[in-house]
Protein backbone atom coordinates (compact mmCIF):
# COMPACT_ATOMS: atom_id res chain seq x y z
CA UNK A 1 0.00 0.00 0.00
CA UNK A 2 1.48 3.22 -0.98
CA UNK A 3 1.70 6.08 1.89
CA UNK A 4 -0.02 9.46 0.77
CA UNK A 5 2.76 11.89 -0.68
CA UNK A 6 1.24 15.84 -1.10
CA UNK A 7 4.67 16.90 -2.19
CA UNK A 8 4.85 14.36 -5.37
CA UNK A 9 5.71 16.66 -8.71
CA UNK A 10 3.62 18.55 -9.95
CA UNK A 11 2.72 18.20 -13.61
CA UNK A 12 4.12 14.52 -14.24
CA UNK A 13 3.72 11.95 -11.77
CA UNK A 14 6.54 9.92 -12.67
CA UNK A 15 6.99 7.88 -9.46
CA UNK A 16 6.16 4.05 -9.65
CA UNK A 17 2.52 3.22 -9.55
CA UNK A 18 2.28 -0.92 -8.68
CA UNK A 19 4.96 -3.12 -10.52
CA UNK A 20 5.16 -4.86 -13.59
CA UNK A 21 4.02 -8.18 -11.32
CA UNK A 22 1.26 -6.20 -9.76
CA UNK A 23 -0.51 -2.77 -11.96
CA UNK A 24 -2.86 -2.64 -9.55
CA UNK A 25 -1.85 -0.10 -6.62
CA UNK A 26 -3.84 2.02 -3.96
CA UNK A 27 -3.69 4.04 -1.00
CA UNK A 28 -5.98 5.61 2.26
CA UNK A 29 -6.21 9.16 3.14
CA UNK A 30 -8.03 10.53 6.26
CA UNK A 31 -8.66 14.55 5.86
CA UNK A 32 -11.09 17.22 6.99
CA UNK A 33 -12.31 20.47 5.70
CA UNK A 34 -8.93 22.14 6.11
CA UNK A 35 -6.71 19.69 4.46
CA UNK A 36 -4.04 20.06 2.24
CA UNK A 37 -5.17 18.29 -1.01
CA UNK A 38 -2.82 16.79 -3.93
CA UNK A 39 -1.01 18.93 -6.65
CA UNK A 40 -2.29 19.55 -10.30
CA UNK A 41 -0.86 16.31 -11.92
CA UNK A 42 -1.05 13.79 -14.39
CA UNK A 43 0.00 9.90 -14.92
CA UNK A 44 0.25 7.07 -17.09
CA UNK A 45 -2.17 5.55 -14.75
CA UNK A 46 -6.15 5.09 -14.45
CA UNK A 47 -7.38 6.36 -11.27
CA UNK A 48 -10.33 5.97 -9.23
CA UNK A 49 -11.50 8.06 -6.35
CA UNK A 50 -13.47 6.19 -4.04
CA UNK A 51 -15.45 7.72 -1.10
CA UNK A 52 -16.44 6.03 2.36
CA UNK A 53 -17.20 9.26 4.37
CA UNK A 54 -17.32 12.91 3.62
CA UNK A 55 -16.31 13.97 0.75
CA UNK A 56 -14.06 15.24 -1.46
CA UNK A 57 -13.95 17.67 -4.42
CA UNK A 58 -12.23 16.88 -7.31
CA UNK A 59 -10.54 19.03 -10.11
CA UNK A 60 -9.78 16.99 -13.94
CA UNK A 61 -9.26 18.67 -16.85
CA UNK A 62 -11.06 21.99 -15.60
CA UNK A 63 -14.28 20.70 -13.76
CA UNK A 64 -14.88 20.65 -10.54
CA UNK A 65 -16.99 17.82 -9.04
CA UNK A 66 -18.17 16.58 -5.30
CA UNK A 67 -17.54 13.04 -4.39
CA UNK A 68 -19.45 11.87 -1.84
CA UNK A 69 -20.19 8.36 -0.06
CA UNK A 70 -20.59 5.10 -1.87
CA UNK A 71 -19.10 7.24 -5.21
CA UNK A 72 -16.37 6.21 -7.18
CA UNK A 73 -14.38 8.69 -9.49
CA UNK A 74 -12.71 8.12 -12.12
CA UNK A 75 -9.87 10.33 -13.37
CA UNK A 76 -8.62 9.18 -16.88
CA UNK A 77 -4.97 7.96 -17.65
CA UNK A 78 -3.41 11.31 -18.97
CA UNK A 79 -6.00 13.92 -17.46
CA UNK A 80 -4.06 16.50 -15.39
CA UNK A 81 -6.25 16.70 -11.81
CA UNK A 82 -5.89 16.65 -7.95
CA UNK A 83 -8.41 17.04 -5.15
CA UNK A 84 -9.06 20.56 -3.66
CA UNK A 85 -11.04 20.10 -0.80
CA UNK A 86 -12.54 17.60 1.90
CA UNK A 87 -15.41 17.49 4.22
CA UNK A 88 -14.96 16.99 7.65
CA UNK A 89 -14.38 13.06 8.48
CA UNK A 90 -13.44 12.39 5.20
CA UNK A 91 -11.78 8.88 4.30
CA UNK A 92 -11.05 7.84 0.55
CA UNK A 93 -9.26 5.31 -1.49
CA UNK A 94 -7.56 6.07 -4.09
CA UNK A 95 -6.71 3.04 -6.21
CA UNK A 96 -4.27 3.02 -9.61
CA UNK A 97 -4.49 0.65 -12.34
CA UNK A 98 -1.76 0.38 -14.50
CA UNK A 99 -4.08 -0.35 -17.66
CA UNK A 100 -1.14 -1.07 -20.33
CA UNK A 101 0.13 -3.74 -18.20
CA UNK A 102 -3.17 -5.20 -16.71
CA UNK A 103 -5.18 -5.15 -20.16
CA UNK A 104 -2.66 -5.06 -23.22
CA UNK A 105 -4.48 -7.98 -24.80
CA UNK A 106 -7.42 -6.03 -24.86
CA UNK A 107 -8.17 -2.62 -26.76
CA UNK A 108 -11.12 -1.46 -24.56
CA UNK A 109 -12.44 2.12 -24.94
CA UNK A 110 -11.24 3.43 -22.11
CA UNK A 111 -11.94 6.92 -23.62
CA UNK A 112 -15.31 6.49 -22.73
CA UNK A 113 -14.52 6.47 -18.40
CA UNK A 114 -13.28 10.41 -19.06
CA UNK A 115 -15.54 12.02 -16.19
CA UNK A 116 -17.78 8.62 -15.44
CA UNK A 117 -18.57 8.89 -11.58
CA UNK A 118 -20.97 6.21 -10.80
CA UNK A 119 -22.95 5.29 -7.14
CA UNK A 120 -23.54 1.64 -7.59
CA UNK A 121 -23.54 -0.78 -5.26
CA UNK A 122 -21.78 -3.57 -7.20
CA UNK A 123 -18.89 -1.34 -7.14
CA UNK A 124 -18.56 -0.54 -4.29
CA UNK A 125 -18.35 -4.09 -3.49
CA UNK A 126 -15.75 -5.10 -6.24
CA UNK A 127 -13.90 -1.71 -4.28
CA UNK A 128 -14.08 -3.56 -0.68
CA UNK A 129 -13.03 -6.83 -2.18
CA UNK A 130 -10.10 -5.01 -3.72
CA UNK A 131 -9.09 -3.33 -0.43
CA UNK A 132 -9.70 -6.66 1.85
CA UNK A 133 -7.08 -8.61 -0.80
CA UNK A 134 -4.48 -5.99 -0.60
CA UNK A 135 -4.92 -5.85 3.30
CA UNK A 136 -5.03 -9.48 4.26
CA UNK A 137 -2.86 -11.19 1.12
CA UNK A 138 -4.29 -14.42 1.51
CA UNK A 139 -2.76 -17.31 -0.98
CA UNK A 140 -3.22 -15.60 -4.41
CA UNK A 141 -4.41 -12.42 -3.54
CA UNK A 142 -1.98 -10.96 -6.46
CA UNK A 143 -3.80 -12.76 -9.30
CA UNK A 144 -7.81 -12.40 -7.31
CA UNK A 145 -6.88 -8.63 -6.83
CA UNK A 146 -5.85 -8.06 -10.42
CA UNK A 147 -9.25 -10.24 -11.63
CA UNK A 148 -11.34 -7.76 -9.42
CA UNK A 149 -9.66 -5.34 -11.24
CA UNK A 150 -10.51 -6.04 -14.45
CA UNK A 151 -14.25 -6.36 -13.06
CA UNK A 152 -14.19 -2.91 -11.82
CA UNK A 153 -13.01 -1.84 -15.25
CA UNK A 154 -15.84 -4.21 -17.04
CA UNK A 155 -18.55 -2.45 -14.73
CA UNK A 156 -17.21 0.82 -15.79
CA UNK A 157 -17.08 0.37 -19.21
CA UNK A 158 -20.28 -0.92 -19.15
CA UNK A 159 -21.88 1.97 -17.63
CA UNK A 160 -19.74 3.90 -19.47
CA UNK A 161 -21.87 3.27 -22.48
CA UNK A 162 -24.85 4.20 -21.22
CA UNK A 163 -24.24 7.38 -19.85
CA UNK A 164 -21.93 8.29 -22.76
CA UNK A 165 -24.12 11.74 -23.52
CA UNK A 166 -24.23 12.64 -19.77
CA UNK A 167 -20.01 12.46 -19.38
CA UNK A 168 -18.45 16.54 -19.94
CA UNK A 169 -15.63 16.25 -22.50
CA UNK A 170 -12.83 18.06 -21.52
CA UNK A 171 -12.93 21.93 -21.14
CA UNK A 172 -10.77 24.94 -22.27
CA UNK A 173 -7.71 24.44 -24.27
CA UNK A 174 -5.61 22.48 -21.94
CA UNK A 175 -2.67 22.12 -24.54
CA UNK A 176 -1.59 25.71 -23.59
CA UNK A 177 -2.41 24.92 -19.69
CA UNK A 178 0.26 22.00 -20.22
CA UNK A 179 2.47 24.23 -21.80
CA UNK A 180 2.47 27.03 -18.94
CA UNK A 181 3.44 24.32 -16.81
CA UNK A 182 6.18 22.81 -18.75
CA UNK A 183 7.62 26.43 -19.55
CA UNK A 184 7.30 27.30 -15.66
CA UNK A 185 9.53 24.14 -14.67
CA UNK A 186 12.04 24.68 -17.28
CA UNK A 187 12.41 28.21 -16.07
CA UNK A 188 11.85 27.69 -12.46
CA UNK A 189 15.03 29.26 -11.03
CA UNK A 190 14.63 32.42 -13.29
CA UNK A 191 13.05 35.73 -12.71
CA UNK A 192 9.87 34.45 -14.26
CA UNK A 193 6.04 36.13 -14.07
CA UNK A 194 2.37 35.96 -15.32
CA UNK A 195 3.68 38.70 -17.91
CA UNK A 196 7.12 36.50 -19.27
CA UNK A 197 5.10 33.37 -18.89
CA UNK A 198 2.06 34.70 -21.19
CA UNK A 199 4.71 36.37 -23.85
CA UNK A 200 6.58 33.41 -23.83
CA UNK A 201 3.26 31.23 -25.15
CA UNK A 202 2.19 34.27 -27.17
CA UNK A 203 -0.98 34.92 -25.24
CA UNK A 204 -2.28 37.41 -23.40
CA UNK A 205 -1.89 37.53 -19.10
CA UNK A 206 -6.19 37.93 -18.91
CA UNK A 207 -6.39 34.73 -21.14
CA UNK A 208 -3.77 32.81 -19.70
CA UNK A 209 -4.60 33.86 -16.03
CA UNK A 210 -8.30 32.94 -16.39
CA UNK A 211 -7.40 29.31 -18.48
CA UNK A 212 -5.00 28.19 -15.82
CA UNK A 213 -7.49 28.63 -12.98
CA UNK A 214 -9.83 27.02 -14.49
CA UNK A 215 -7.80 23.54 -14.87
CA UNK A 216 -5.60 23.66 -12.16
CA UNK A 217 -7.84 25.74 -9.34
CA UNK A 218 -4.70 28.33 -8.73
CA UNK A 219 -3.55 31.52 -10.31
CA UNK A 220 -0.09 31.33 -11.75
CA UNK A 221 2.02 32.67 -9.26
CA UNK A 222 0.48 31.13 -6.36
CA UNK A 223 1.61 28.01 -8.43
CA UNK A 224 4.67 29.21 -8.98
CA UNK A 225 5.26 29.71 -5.42
CA UNK A 226 4.51 26.25 -4.33
CA UNK A 227 6.21 25.10 -6.54
CA UNK A 228 9.25 26.83 -5.82
CA UNK A 229 8.99 26.13 -2.07
CA UNK A 230 8.74 22.28 -2.80
CA UNK A 231 11.81 22.85 -4.71
CA UNK A 232 13.79 24.27 -1.60
CA UNK A 233 12.63 21.92 0.67
CA UNK A 234 13.74 19.32 -1.40
CA UNK A 235 17.29 20.76 -1.76
CA UNK A 236 17.25 21.10 2.07
CA UNK A 237 16.51 17.64 2.85
CA UNK A 238 19.56 16.78 0.96
CA UNK A 239 21.70 19.15 3.00
CA UNK A 240 21.97 21.77 0.83
CA UNK A 241 22.31 25.59 2.70
CA UNK A 242 19.02 27.92 3.41
CA UNK A 243 20.81 30.48 1.04
CA UNK A 244 21.86 28.03 -1.73
CA UNK A 245 18.26 26.42 -1.65
CA UNK A 246 16.61 29.80 -1.88
CA UNK A 247 18.72 30.92 -4.90
CA UNK A 248 18.10 27.45 -6.96
CA UNK A 249 14.49 27.45 -6.27
CA UNK A 250 14.55 30.92 -8.09
CA UNK A 251 14.40 33.29 -5.17
CA UNK A 252 16.55 36.57 -4.46
CA UNK A 253 14.75 38.16 -2.22
CA UNK A 254 15.47 36.27 1.55
CA UNK A 255 12.78 37.94 3.30
CA UNK A 256 10.07 37.11 0.96
CA UNK A 257 11.27 33.45 0.31
CA UNK A 258 11.35 33.15 4.47
CA UNK A 259 8.04 34.27 4.32
CA UNK A 260 6.51 32.21 1.83
CA UNK A 261 8.40 28.95 2.96
CA UNK A 262 6.99 29.41 6.46
CA UNK A 263 3.57 29.80 4.94
CA UNK A 264 3.50 26.82 2.86
CA UNK A 265 5.45 24.22 5.21
CA UNK A 266 4.76 25.77 8.66
CA UNK A 267 8.16 25.86 9.49
CA UNK A 268 11.15 28.50 8.85
CA UNK A 269 13.45 27.15 6.50
CA UNK A 270 16.73 26.89 8.92
CA UNK A 271 13.66 24.73 11.19
CA UNK A 272 12.54 22.48 8.24
CA UNK A 273 16.38 22.04 7.25
CA UNK A 274 17.23 20.72 11.12
CA UNK A 275 14.22 18.68 11.35
CA UNK A 276 14.28 17.00 7.86
CA UNK A 277 17.71 17.11 6.65
CA UNK A 278 19.09 13.99 8.50
CA UNK A 279 16.03 12.09 7.39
Amino acid sequence: MKTFRPDLPPLHEAGPHGSALLPVNYFVRHSESGSEGCYYHWHEELELYYVKTGGVQLLCNGRRKWVYPGQLAVVNQNEPHRSLGFLDGTCHYVIQIDCQRLIQPFPLPLTSLSGLCVNQYEAGALIEDLLNLGNHKPCGWQLSLCAVALQLLSLLLETASHETNSIPQPCGNLQLVNQALDYVHRHLPEPISLASTARALCVSKSYLCHLFKQHTGLNLLTYINRLRVEKAAGLLREGRGVAEAARLSGYTNYSYFFRRFKQEKGLAPTDYAHKYSAI
